[in-house]
């Protein structure tokens, strides 16, 4: 990252939260807290900013986690990316699990990956695919409440992971991890998807995830580097 980015921030200051296990990504709740989940011990973590110490308040043991969000309630949803019986499972802040959407009725998730609410409570879900040299990814969007996910851009893509709304939900951003790219979709006035914009190429970098902050600054995460 460019160092001027973090030029307002004294680094020294960075405070660290330990005991939590490979984050795969970080949610803010209602009340100012934070959730993470493990991604190799299935933990899920609830984060006290003030204190900086973290609670381990449930387990979705066997099945990892990878992208995840919370909504106004402190509920939070976990997309479970392990083949087969990929979903997303539901948390309430007690630690009771319930499944949200198990994907498109008679076909399932190929590996749901990170989902992200808009104002009126409708999910979009990136699913990466078969992270593959084959182009399979998918962005769905569930309705209010859970259940059944809907294509809802038709158009494949290549390894959909993180991804987010822009603050005028406006468009639906992602990132397209072996695509090395960031893109976009139009969120029509009917709710549907427009076309398939790629804005960013980011050879040799790999993006991974993706946010916006309340000025509408986009940042983003990546993990590595291509080696040619």
């Amino acid at each position: 990252m460019n160092r001027d980015l973090l030029e307002p921030y004294d680094l020294k200051s960075v405070r660290h939260i330990s005991g939590v296990d490979h984050n795969e990504s970080i949610s803010i709740g209602p009340r100012g807290e934070a959730y993470t989940t493990g991604f190799n011990t299935c933990r899920v973590f609830r984060l006290d900013l003030a204190t900086t110490t973290e609670e381990a308040f449930a387990s979705t043991a066997p099945r990892r986690v990878l992208g995840q969000v919370v909504d106004a309630d402190g509920n939070l949803y976990c997309a479970e990316p392990d083949i087969p019986g990929s979903q997303v499972i539901k948390i309430t802040p007690e630690g009771k699990q319930s499944v949200y959407s198990n994907g498109p009725a008679g076909v399932g998730f190929m590996s749901a990956n990170t989902p992200a609410f808009d104002r009126f409570g409708n999910m979009y879900i990136s699913d990466t695919g078969s992270w593959s040299q084959k182009i399979d990814g998918h962005i769905y969007r569930i309705p209010p409440g859970g259940g059944d996910a809907e294509v809802w851009c038709a158009q494949a893509i290549d390894t959909p992971n993180g991804i987010a709304l822009d603050p005028e939900e406006t468009f639906v951003y992602y990132v397209e991890t072996w695509g090395n790219s960031i893109s976009r979709i139009a969120i029509k006035n009917d709710g549907s998807a427009g076309a398939v914009e790629r804005g960013v190429h980011m050879q040799p970098t790999r993006p991974d995830g993706i946010a916006f902050d309340e000025n509408g600054g986009m940042w983003l995460a990546c993990h590595g580097t291509v080696t040619f």
